[in-house]
């Protein structure tokens, strides 16, 4: 019972992480098109 309620805790903490590891990516990726890719005034 010990080892489900474990794996449950991590996998609501993975999900958050997740979350914010795709935001980072997001950010990241928005940041090096810009660098890359001069925007146009």
């Amino acid at each position: 019972m010990n080892t489900i309620l474990y794996m449950v805790n991590n996998t609501k903490i993975g999900l958050s992480e997740i979350m914010i590891i795709l935001l980072a990516l997001i950010v990241i990726f928005l940041v090096m098109r810009n660098l890359i890719v001069p925007p146009k005034y």
